[in-house]
């Protein structure tokens, strides 16, 4: 335990969590004002927090990172627990600021589908920077979940005309190809720049990218959120 203290710096921590909270804040107002809601909004935070978070290993170290995300995962289950309890209290309808909590989440959870994604979220990265220790596959992993699968689901839901049937909900094929798109471009700078393949990485960029988006469109109710992120960091650490 004082290894693990020793190594956290609680002003990055505290930094993180400022921000973190800053993002999910002015979604959730933007969603209150009635201008986003439902997947909308739930992919909003998605993308936002997601590219905040590709960004940690400037100013934080794994452990730091690592804590990050359990004190995220813990904040959603607590959300969602104490969003359930108000909202079945008569006294919470009559008290403003529990009314407002109540709302809080489950102003996200409007979604025809079954879905613990919003859980799985966090519990990924921390999987993911708990088992690798390059923290620049922790980004690329975050980058995928963030970027590729955060605006497949946008796209998807905004443009889908054609759309196919998978365990426990469906996908589009728009929405496949915005993942496909998205995350070869992510293993092209990847693998171009940061490692300086040269362009005979565009080949295992394809391949990845396909297995990926096959692996994406293969699952729904949320657990691409934890396969996506783990796929990622483990094709991109046999390189």
């Amino acid at each position: 335990m004082q290894s693990i203290i020793g190594q956290l710096d609680l002003l990055n921590l505290i930094l993180a969590i400022i921000v973190a909270g800053g993002i999910y804040a002015t979604i959730d107002g933007v969603a209150r004002l009635g201008k986003m809601g439902g997947e909308y909004g739930r992919k909003a935070i998605h993308i936002s927090v997601g590219i905040f978070a590709a960004s940690f290993p400037v100013f934080m170290n794994r452990t730091e990172i690592f804590v990050f995300h359990g004190m995220f995962f813990v904040f959603i289950v607590g959300l969602s627990l104490t969003a359930d309890v108000l909202r079945t209290q008569e006294w919470s309808k009559r008290f403003k600021p529990g009314q407002l909590l109540a709302e809080a989440f489950v102003r996200y959870e409007d979604v025809s589908r079954w879905t613990i994604g919003q859980f799985l979220y966090p519990l990924s990265l921390m999987l993911v920077v708990l088992f690798f220790d390059d923290l620049l596959i922790y980004s690329f992993a975050v980058l995928v979940l963030a970027l590729a699968d955060g605006f497949a689901a946008v796209i998807g839901k905004t443009f889908a005309k054609k759309i196919y049937y998978v365990p426990g909900g469906s996908k589009s094929f728009i929405g496949s190809l915005t993942f496909f798109l998205i995350t070869f471009t992510l293993l092209c700078v990847y693998l171009i720049i940061v490692t300086e393949a040269g362009l005979i990485a565009l080949i295992p960029a394809l391949i990845y990218s396909l297995v990926l988006t096959v692996l994406e469109g293969g699952i729904a109710g949320g657990f691409d959120n934890l396969a996506v992120p783990l796929a990622a960091a483990i094709l991109l650490n046999t390189l």
